[in-house]
């Protein structure tokens, strides 16, 4: 029942009324290991055409911890979403995780371009290889590509990740 009461509160996410969204998120963070049987659905809502149920998505499975792994390649394309709530939701999301259960993730970053981004996109998209740290062997043969962004945060922030990463 418990799987099923999972499900039913990650649909119960993407209601139209923000307070039944939030009691449903309320509701799976209370279920614990119950609450990672709605991974699968939370994962089908990352592709959502309404941003607020994107970034209910990736809160949610954020806060999954090992159960979302499978999930964190779909995670990282939303770190190049168009709506910044979705873009920090993700970032917010991978800190959460920590490098170990994302390190899938970074494999993504060569096909997203990530760091040829505008400004904001490419420092959430530094802070999460900062969160991967060693986990980040994927997403940091980017890095270079950061050191030419146009952008002196980005540039700035990639040295010191570089650094940190040896």
């Amino acid at each position: 029942q418990a799987a099923t009461l999972a499900v039913d509160l990650a649909w119960l996410t993407t209601h139209q009324d923000a307070s039944v969204r939030t009691a449903a998120r309320e509701c799976l963070h209370t279920l614990g290991a119950d609450g990672a049987r709605a991974a699968p659905e939370l994962a089908s809502m990352l592709t959502n055409e309404r941003a607020e149920i994107r970034e209910s998505a990736v809160c949610l499975l954020g806060g999954l911890g090992v159960c979302s792994t499978p999930y964190t390649a779909q995670m990282a394309h939303l770190l190049i979403d168009t709506e910044a709530i979705v873009r920090k939701a993700t970032v917010a999301a991978f800190t959460r995780l920590g490098g170990e259960n994302s390190a899938q993730a970074a494999m993504e970053f060569p096909k997203l371009g990530i760091f040829a981004q505008d400004e904001d996109v490419s420092l959430g998209a530094l802070e999460v290889v900062r969160i991967f740290g060693k986990h980040a062997a994927h997403a940091a043969s980017e890095l270079p590509q950061a050191l030419a962004h146009a952008s002196c945060s980005v540039r700035t922030q990639a040295a010191e990740i570089l650094c940190m990463l040896g």
